[in-house]
């Protein structure tokens, strides 16, 4: 099988339209934003297509490694999305006992006269720190609930489960409340439905 390195401050390997052996979910991105710049060449020679990703997220939310499961067809597409990909940070699916590292989708659509490539995931502005929280060195994970309506919007939120910090949670549950998320569907059509994640608050 095809594989080529990418050089990032992580390890990348990327086996070009290596299927998943099981159903990830969808990536949660809260970093301010992940679009793809398109490569050059690549807009020389009206490269479209989309690539599709396995992405490990290690506890802190960092990519720790990233697979292309399906390629664009083009290497320098499938290259940026693996580069923008590791400059994402995500968040973590609620689970029992410690954090361990967790695969994700995620995916990016390069069309011809955008001038980014468009990222699939939770669109979500990263939280940002209590001053207080900062002055006394809180830290902690946060498990929370969300609402979400057939436009994607949080119409209602709840803390399933505190950080230990009053001010962390309600921080995170305020901020994520103003994601954008992708709606269920049955039958083809949106559906209101319950999703939760967590927010780690770690301090450097």
């Amino acid at each position: 099988m095809l594989k080529y390195l990418l050089a990032l401050p992580l390890a990348i390997a990327i086996p070009v339209m290596a299927a998943p052996t099981e159903a990830r979910p969808s990536a949660v991105i809260t970093s301010s934003s992940c679009d793809a710049e398109w490569p050059a060449s690549s807009v020389a020679n009206q490269e479209s297509g989309t690539t599709e990703m396995q992405v490990l997220v290690k506890p802190d939310g960092r990519a720790s490694d990233i697979k292309i499961s399906i390629s664009s067809g083009y290497r320098e597409l499938d290259m940026a999305s693996v580069t923008a990909a590791a400059k994402c940070t995500y968040a973590l699916r609620p689970a029992d006992g410690a954090r361990q590292d967790e695969w994700q989708q995620l995916k990016f659509k390069w069309e011809p006269g955008k001038a980014k490539a468009k990222a699939e995931y939770y669109v979500c502005a990263k939280p940002e720190w209590p001053k207080e929280a900062l002055r006394n060195e809180y830290q902690g994970t946060v498990q929370l609930g969300f609402l979400i309506g057939t436009d994607g919007k949080v119409r209602d939120s709840r803390i399933e489960k505190t950080s230990g910090h009053a001010i962390l949670d309600v921080t995170a549950q305020d901020a994520l409340s103003r994601c954008q998320f992708k709606p269920s569907s049955e039958n083809g059509q949106p559906v209101e439905h319950w999703f939760s994640m967590q927010y780690r608050w770690l301090l450097n």
